[in-house]
């Protein structure tokens, strides 16, 4: 994960092998920009608040005709211009990820302590690495901070020797140690998901073979591809074993069709 501001980091809230909530903060940064943000917005809050009052005292000042409609209209339009740059304001503070409290001090028009941002944790899961520390500079956006990750599952890969292989079976069960005095892992074997000399498994699926078939120049490729269609449901009924399937998985027999017809 990245931060999304550009500041100095201020404070590390977490280590590697902690684990971590949905929103922890997991550390803190200061600029100036956390500075400029709550000032801006107060200013942007009273400004809105007295072109709402402004504008009310002239709405009922021109129903008692003491005014005109175009100074009350234009008193309504500074009202709504000044409401807009407090919720923009309001947005940018969001945006910086302060302190909620801090937050709440500042809408309720008191001067809020010191503001910092906070890069907080996008999931629940483990700090399974930690790539910066206090006072280095981020970039927003590019700096990778965190690698959090979730352990409920993991995928741990063994090897065994070849006399070995026909004691090992689908979902027997495993233990996976972790070094002396760590608690084993309990799991079980399952089919690895790596590509292995031409075959894929994934999970506990039995492994799947691919075939391509190559088309000689000359040949009526609608031809062909009924050939194929043709051997394929001799194979599939007539050859094969029963749990052994041939099934077509790129067929362009009906866009070949479609266009020299």
């Amino acid at each position: 994960m990245c931060s999304g501001s550009a500041p100095p980091v201020a404070r590390l809230l977490v280590a590697q092998g902690d684990p971590v909530e949905r929103g922890q903060p997991l550390a803190t940064v200061t600029s100036p920009d956390f500075a400029a943000a709550p000032g801006a917005y107060r200013k942007a809050a009273v400004t809105a608040t007295n072109a709402r009052r402004i504008a009310d005292n002239d709405a009922d000042m021109q129903a008692h005709h003491a005014i005109s409609q175009r100074e009350a209209e234009q008193a309504q339009t500074d009202a709504v211009a000044a409401e807009a740059d407090r919720a923009a304001a309001l947005q940018a503070l969001v945006a910086l990820d302060i302190d909620p409290r801090a937050l709440s001090t500042l809408r309720a028009g008191k001067d809020a302590p010191r503001v910092d941002g906070v890069i907080r944790a996008p999931i629940a899961g483990t700090v399974v690495e930690k790539n910066i520390s206090p006072g280095q500079l981020l970039q927003a956006g590019s700096t990778p901070c965190f690698t959090i990750a979730d352990l409920s599952r993991v995928w741990v890969n063994a090897n065994v020797f070849g006399d070995d292989v026909g004691s090992v079976h689908t979902s027997d069960p495993a233990s996976n140690s972790l070094g002396e005095g760590a608690k084993p892992l309990p799991g079980k074997v399952t089919l690895g998901i790596a590509p292995r000399l031409g075959e894929f498994g994934y999970m506990d699926q039995n492994d799947a073979v691919e075939g391509v078939i190559l088309l000689r120049t000359g040949e009526k490729t609608l031809d062909v591809l009924r050939a194929i269609e043709a051997k394929t449901r001799e194979l599939n009924q007539d050859i094969l074993p029963r749990d052994v399937k041939i099934h077509p998985f790129y067929d362009l027999s009906h866009l070949i069709d479609e266009t020299t017809r």
